[in-house]
């Protein structure tokens, strides 16, 4: 079973499926979850509620990978990124609650999730957020090239 996680500024939503494809089982919303604005344990609290309503029951050992794409998570890997620190603690704690530990948990920025679900995938291109923040990335192979933007409803 795979999880995949849109943490914006307006709200949270999650769905569950097969692995190995298939339709979309279960999904559930929830408050904002931009790791920028809310405060970690209001964050953890609310992707637990969330990965407690997509999940089955007795579901917790069957989920093998989880992808979550978080306004203000950041870039991964870039040294002394709070948002994608907070992401990725907040994520971990909630699955935990629910005696989850997949092997694969990827956090993402929320620009790269939007790409990623552009029909087929393309390798490279751009995509544009105009929610409650807006962003502009361009992708190069499947990952994160350049941004603009992104600093949020207040100051971007």
């Amino acid at each position: 079973m795979v999880l995949g996680i849109d943490g914006g500024g307006s709200g949270l939503r999650a769905a569950v499926a097969a692995a190995a494809g298939g339709p979309v089982r279960a999904t559930a919303s929830g408050g904002a979850a931009n790791v920028r604005s809310v405060p970690e344990p209001e964050l953890t609290e609310r992707l637990a509620r969330v990965v407690g309503r997509v999940l089955p029951p007795g579901g917790a050992a069957d989920l093998v990978s989880v992808v979550a794409g978080f306004a203000g998570a950041g870039i991964p890997g870039r040294a002394g990124d709070r948002g994608q620190h907070v992401a990725v603690r907040a994520l971990r704690t909630a699955l935990a609650r629910h005696g989850c530990a997949p092997p694969h948990v990827r956090v993402a920025a929320d620009s790269e999730i939007a790409f990623a679900a552009a029909p087929g995938c393309p390798p490279d291109g751009l995509a544009v957020i105009a929610g409650t923040g807006a962003a502009a990335t361009r992708m190069r192979g499947h990952r994160l090239a350049a941004t603009a933007d992104g600093c949020g409803w207040l100051t971007g």
